[in-house]
């Protein structure tokens, strides 16, 4: 019986029964093998393989797909040679490329080399290297793999009721994201709330994610000819965004509308990868701008190394999860973290403050939550705004005109103790 690898090459390049082979960096096929791995533990079987196509000067690439998110990365130049297609178990080659590049030079070239078994009549995949011979397991003798690899490698094709395409930052992007990724719910009863909710406008592309205690929002300036957004699964986009880690420009492709108006699959292409992502969740992302207040009455802004030290170390002097108490000295010039622990206290250093504050700052945070608003906001300076005790607080960076943030962190606070009672 002929086995998916031998049908799959006949498909792409001819009859391809002799032995074929590529030889690439060790380090760098590694490093594609992880960026496009399968998901830890796939539903089926199938998923977890990884789908190799290459030609033998040296172009290799490699792809994953989970019917949700897919991931391809590629090594060297594509030519005319002709296209030689096989499906491997990723993770078993990930494992043994890691221990023969393990203490090996950095140079290291390895051939992938599928050696014929005529006895057997299938394709067995050799690892070659500084003399080792290593067999690798594939995935074989199946219609079902077949369909797969076709799946793999196609894809689901654009909508085209209605789509939408931008020019984007690779880093920028990738950045972006990582700046609100923190504040998404890991509550999965709520499943639009996992998402970080990505929206398109004119001039602008902004993300925003929350979890009910908390809002992280920020934007980078984009020329975008469409409006719309798309949900991004927080899980997805940590496995994204490891591929997004190259300076250059990367096409964003959306299309396909919900019910809700959002995108339903989004595609990104760069230089040496491509993404497609399928929303996770079909709801309305929550109207997060609506628990802004219309007006900040008080600011104060304060050194960020100092404060962000304060919280990390005040925090591992109390108990977890209890909160963290900020308040500011009686004549407003200073604030202090002050964390309890049992019948035991822990005080920061009072950090000197700038700014205007009729009543000064009293509230109190889940230190968690307090430390990734702080680490989030760039810039040597931090300003808290908030109206009074009890009320939402926002976290921006001071070098920031009030009028054109580009990054906000709201925080819910926690009940504290009202000293008057």
């Amino acid at each position: 019986m002929n086995t998916t690898l031998e049908a799959v090459s006949r498909r792409t390049a001819g009859t391809d029964t002799d032995n074929v082979a590529v030889t690439v960096p060790a380090r760098e096929l590694l490093a594609m093998l992880k960026k496009t791995r399968a998901n830890g533990r796939p539903p089926a079987p199938a998923l977890a393989l990884t789908a190799l196509r290459f030609q033998e000067l040296g172009w290799i690439e490699a792809r994953t797909f989970d019917y949700g998110t897919g991931l391809a990365a590629t090594l060297g130049t594509q030519t005319a040679l002709p296209t030689h297609e096989r499906l491997v178990m990723g993770n078993a080659l990930i494992h043994t490329l890691t221990e023969v590049a393990r203490g090996a030079g950095k140079d290291l070239n390895v051939t992938l080399r599928w050696v014929r078994d005529e006895q057997e009549k299938i394709s067995r995949l050799q690892l070659e290297a500084e003399g080792f011979e290593l067999g690798i397991p594939s995935a074989l003798a199946s219609s079902a793999h077949e369909e797969y690899f076709d799946t793999i490698h196609a894809w689901p094709e654009p909508d085209k009721t209605a789509n939408a395409t931008a020019t984007v930052d690779v880093q920028a992007f990738r950045a972006l994201l990582d700046q609100v990724a923190h504040a998404t719910s890991k509550d999965e009863t709520l499943p639009v709330l996992t998402s970080i909710n990505i929206e398109f406008s004119t001039d602008r592309i902004t993300a925003t994610t929350t979890d009910r205690y908390r809002v992280a929002m920020s934007w980078i300036p984009s020329r975008v000819n469409f409006s719309g957004n798309f949900l991004l699964r927080l899980t997805d986009w940590q496995r994204i965004r490891v591929l997004l880690d190259k300076p250059g420009d990367m096409m964003a492709h959306l299309s396909g509308v919900s019910e809700f108006g959002a995108f339903r699959e989004l595609r990104l292409s760069g230089k040496d990868f491509r993404v497609f992502n399928k929303a996770y969740a079909e709801s309305q992302f929550p109207k997060v701008k609506t628990l802004l207040p219309d007006r900040w009455e008080q600011h104060i802004e304060f050194s960020a190394a100092a404060m962000m030290r304060a919280a990390r170390v005040i925090s591992t002097v109390v108990e977890r999860n209890t909160p963290l108490r900020l308040e500011s000295t009686k004549d407003g010039t200073a604030v202090q973290i002050i964390g309890q622990f049992e019948e035991a206290q822990a005080k920061s250093p009072l950090i000197p403050v700038e700014g205007v504050s009729e009543a000064g700052i009293r509230t109190a945070f889940n230190p968690v939550f307090y430390r990734e608003a702080l680490k989030a906001v760039a810039g040597d300076k931090i300003r808290i705004s908030f109206n009074e005790t009890g009320k939402p607080v926002r976290v921006t960076n001071a070098a920031e005109p009030l009028e054109r943030l580009v990054t906000e962190q709201l925080v819910m606070p926690v009940r504290m103790p009202n000293p008057d009672k």
